[in-house]
């Protein structure tokens, strides 16, 4: 039987709605009742309409429980499911659950508490709740432990109608439990993690939530490592988001900063091949890297929410986001970075990294151009535009790295390709890594001299050439007959008409 789920929302969220982002995608995860999702109240821009939203306003003022009552009302009213999950945004399903699984859990008896128990807003009005219950002679347990909620729609509704929630604040699960007659509810212990206190420690929070059932946190314990941490656990976008790309958490300084390995060059200069080899080697690239395509068979190695910050308009807003990625793969202790955007965000980057390690990939600009021409995704423009586009490029690159003093390391794409060992010990004393033997390997084998196209001509023809050797020849330079030219077609040629156009003897 599928389970609706209902979550009330207001306009306060600090974080875009990232709470209902996680809460949701851990549902999608971890829930397999799940029917539809209700959203009631605010909604926010990035939700699609595979959740069904219903617009209730916030009309008590001085009384946000009966907002939150008003809305789930209105859902019940919409024809959510018999049975149906509320659950507030904050609060999320951690390990895979059924129906079955979300219990009426309470805290224990409201009855008998200590005055300093009722130190604040919220619990003045859990008292009131109490004393509501209590003159009319029902159970006061305390059900309002921030977890999600399995409801029975009418038992909710009779509570709801027969309660004066809008006249005096009552709390929603408190109210509702202790009126729709449930048999021996049993008492919450250990199956819920909560921060609502800050904790900057990934370790800590990893470590503390390992295990349980919920989740539950505040504005005070949302800090840039629990949003680390919650992206590492549910990365996928759920099909309630519209944008349908990974959220990216704010920044939060107090989480270190992992070093960032920077593949750096023009498009078609040899990128590509170079971050693979790196990746091959252990530094990550990403772990939702761009698909590979005929014209990059091996994968471009382009971490797709990086490409998003590069593609930002903004080049302080881009700063700001280039950090909080970071953040988000903090954990890894060094990563890979990958676009060619990157030639003219340098600047940036060196302000969002304090970790910045470049890798600058150079091929001749001629190669680049015939590569860009062949490779199809630069058919609007014409072969000057892209001559400029790769010089004005590579020409900031250098300027800024040598302007900030970048840490970098030079690469030439045909040493990549020809001396790939020699390119290989460079770039592990470089970056200080210490690659396994399979790695090394692995780093090897990725390198295809087959896919090393567009090279420049190493064989001077006489002039006139003779007849049996084309005018537009294309011979690599380390072997005569080259299978992969320009033209894809090159013929093959005896020896001695070879030696003979190149003046041999």
């Amino acid at each position: 039987m599928a389970i609706d789920v209902v979550y009330t929302l207001g306009p306060g969220s600090r974080w875009n709605n990232g709470e209902l982002r996680y809460s949701m995608r851990a549902l999608k995860k971890n829930f397999s009742e799940l029917g539809r999702i209700f959203v009631v109240g605010y909604r926010p821009k990035w939700l699609s309409d595979a959740a069904i939203h219903i617009d209730v306003a916030d009309i008590h003022k001085h009384n946000k429980d009966a907002n939150i009552i008003d809305k789930v009302v209105a859902a019940c009213r919409a024809g959510v499911s018999d049975q149906f999950i509320r659950s507030s945004d904050d609060e999320l399903i951690l390990i895979p659950s059924n129906a079955s699984d979300i219990k009426p859990y309470h805290g224990g008896t409201l009855r008998g508490r200590p005055a300093s128990f009722w130190s604040n807003v919220w619990k003045k009005r859990l008292r009131a709740t109490s004393e509501m219950l209590s003159d009319r002679g029902f159970e006061c347990l305390h059900f309002d432990i921030h977890i999600p909620n399995l409801y029975d729609r009418e038992a909710f509704l009779r509570a709801a109608e027969s309660t004066p929630y809008r006249e005096t604040p009552f709390t929603i699960n408190t109210m509702y439990f202790n009126q729709a007659g449930v048999v021996d509810p049993p008492r919450l212990a250990g199956q819920k993690v909560t921060f609502e206190s800050a904790v900057y420690d990934t370790h800590k929070i990893r470590k503390r939530i390992a295990g349980k059932r919920f989740l539950g946190y505040n504005d005070r314990g949302l800090t840039g490592s629990l949003k680390q941490v919650l992206q590492e656990m549910f990365p996928e976008p759920s099909p309630f988001e519209k944008d349908r790309g990974v959220f990216m958490p704010v920044l939060d300084d107090t989480v270190a900063l992992p070093t960032v390995v920077a593949v750096i060059g023009t498009p078609r200069a040899g990128t590509s091949c170079t971050a693979g080899l790196i990746h091959m080697l252990g530094v990550s690239m990403g772990t939702k890297l761009r698909p590979a395509r005929p014209r990059n068979p091996k994968g471009f190695f382009e971490d797709i929410p990086l490409r998003q910050v590069c593609s930002l308009r903004k080049g302080p807003k881009r700063i700001k986001r280039f950090r909080a990625w970071a953040v988000a793969r903090a954990a890894e202790g060094i990563v890979g970075a990958k676009d060619g955007k990157l030639c003219k965000q340098i600047p940036q980057i060196v302000k969002a990294w304090s970790k910045l390690k470049v890798v600058a990939v150079d091929r001749p600009i001629s190669e680049v151009v015939d590569s860009m021409q062949k490779a199809g995704s630069f058919k609007r423009m014409n072969r000057q535009r892209m001559e400029s586009m790769a010089r004005d490029w590579t020409a900031c690159r250098d300027a800024d790295l040598s302007r900030l003093k970048v840490d970098c390391l030079r690469v030439n794409f045909r040493d990549v390709v020809n001396d790939t060992q020699v390119v290989i010990d460079r770039i592990v004393e470089f970056l200080g890594i210490s690659p396994t033997a399979e790695q090394r390997q692995a780093a090897m084998e990725f390198v295809d001299p087959t896919l090393y196209h567009n090279r420049e001509c190493a064989i001077e023809v006489a002039s006139p050439p003779p007849p049996q050797v084309p005018v537009n020849h294309d011979y690599c330079e380390h072997r005569l007959v080259c299978p992969y030219s320009r033209d894809g077609n090159q013929q093959t040629f005896d020896a001695a008409v070879i030696d003979a156009a190149v003046g041999g003897s």
